[in-house]
């Protein structure tokens, strides 16, 4: 092959797919701007909704109230007032504590009625306190209270995590404090130890927890989804526009045209990926969260874990380009090849989900399983374990070359069938 010959099949293909404007918006447009402006969004649309449910009162129905008019006393005293100092709804939220957030209705006769209110979002939850409850107490029996809630709703699922603190706080605070006293005892006679969490992970392997999982998945597809299309323009685009066949004229030979167009593929996959991950990292870096998320990063991408990453994903762009390419070849047209490829793409999204999966830890033979071998390399890397897992690394890198020089050879293959090529 003449290096020369490719050089110039290479550069003719990639002005062809630069020049296109459907590449430049897949490329560059979705990646640097959709892709941060999708981000800002969520972020923003996140923070809102939770700020929006921690600055409104929780409205409760008590069923049963006359048979505990202490805790229902306590439910409706504002004896812990909400915090002022901040205008941030969870900063106040979260400095106010207990029952300042709960507001009490005992008007509602029934549970089932009570359950009909927070379906129709009248009410939040319902506390079901049952007959007798008091003398249970007095008697020091055994006894239980029901807290019905709707965990599809944001706000009942709220109001009930603010109902099992408050009464957590009265069953320890008022009814064990007060029985402890009777007998002349403290909490230590009922608590004769705590537990002091002592974390191991480091601060880069705390922040690989929030890209460890992701990112390979996010890497992978945006690999995949760049080289799509100028797979299919490369090749059953030219067959659809009658360009093949001049090119095929031209003094390269197939090997060098087809090494030209694998190139340029692979290429496009590569800079998709990166460009995607530039535009996730602004994104994510600008807004409210913004500040502790360059916090993360900072802690995370350091320049080992980016040169292995990207080293990485080079072979994986080469294995993804050879299968497009010579499915591309294959198809007589461009609408073809977009059937074809898609239970492909099917096929590539489940292995890239290994890094999400619990319990599934990289050895040995998923280090030879194609994707699902790169998705749990990178996902170690990001975690910051990259030189803990620099044997799993180079078996990975190896298997993939490997793949990828296989997926070359089809290619070729595909490219020399002149059935394939001139298939109408």
């Amino acid at each position: 092959m003449n290096p020369r010959m490719i050089w110039i099949v290479f550069r003719k293909e990639m002005l062809d797919i630069i020049r296109d404007r459907r590449t430049l918006i897949f490329m560059i447009l979705l990646p640097l701007l959709l892709i941060p402006l999708l981000m800002n969004l969520i972020s923003s649309f996140t923070i809102s909704s939770a700020k929006n449910i921690a600055a409104q009162d929780s409205i409760v129905a008590v069923v049963g109230a006359e048979y505990a008019p202490g805790l229902v006393g306590f439910l409706r005293e504002d004896q812990l007032e909400k915090d002022t100092t901040t205008d941030d709804p969870l900063v106040v939220e979260s400095l106010s504590q207990v029952n300042s957030f709960l507001r009490i209705r005992t008007d509602v006769e029934s549970v089932s009625r009570g359950a009909e209110l927070i379906r129709e979002k009248e009410i939040q939850a319902v506390v079901k306190i049952p007959e007798g409850f008091q003398q249970d107490l007095a008697a020091k029996r055994p006894t239980s209270i029901q807290i019905h809630f709707l965990s599809t709703n944001d706000r009942s699922e709220k109001a009930y995590e603010r109902l099992r603190r408050s009464l957590n706080y009265y069953h320890d605070e008022y009814l064990v404090k007060q029985r402890l006293e009777e007998k002349g005892e403290t909490f230590a006679l009922i608590q004769p130890f705590e537990t002091s969490p002592q974390d191991l992970a480091e601060p880069q392997e705390r922040a690989g927890e929030v890209f460890g999982r992701i990112l390979p998945y996010l890497v992978i597809l945006m690999t995949f989804g760049g080289a799509v299309f100028p797979a299919i323009s490369l090749a059953a685009g030219e067959k659809e526009q009658k360009t093949l066949e001049t090119l095929l004229a031209s003094p390269a030979r197939r090997t060098e045209l087809v090494s030209g167009k694998f190139m340029v593929i692979a290429a496009t996959g590569f800079i998709s990926a990166v460009l995607s991950l530039v535009g996730l990292y602004y994104g994510m870096t600008f807004g409210e969260m913004g500040d502790r998320m360059r916090e993360v990063f900072s802690l995370q991408m350091d320049t080992t874990s980016i040169v292995m990453a990207v080293l990485l994903v080079i072979p994986l762009a080469v294995v993804f380009a050879g299968l497009l390419l010579t499915i591309s070849v294959f198809a007589r047209s461009y609408r073809e090849a977009q059937s074809y490829i898609a239970p492909l793409n099917i096929a590539i999204i489940l292995p890239a989900f290994a890094s999400f999966l619990p319990g599934v830890e990289l050895n040995y033979t998923l280090s030879l399983v194609p994707v699902v071998n790169v998705s749990l390399v990178l996902k170690e890397i990001l975690s910051g374990k990259a030189l803990e897992v620099l044997h799993f690394y180079g078996l990975t890198f190896i298997s993939t070359l490997v793949i990828a020089a296989l997926a070359i050879w089809l290619c070729a293959k595909m490219f020399s069938n002149e059935k394939a090529i001139f298939k109408i």
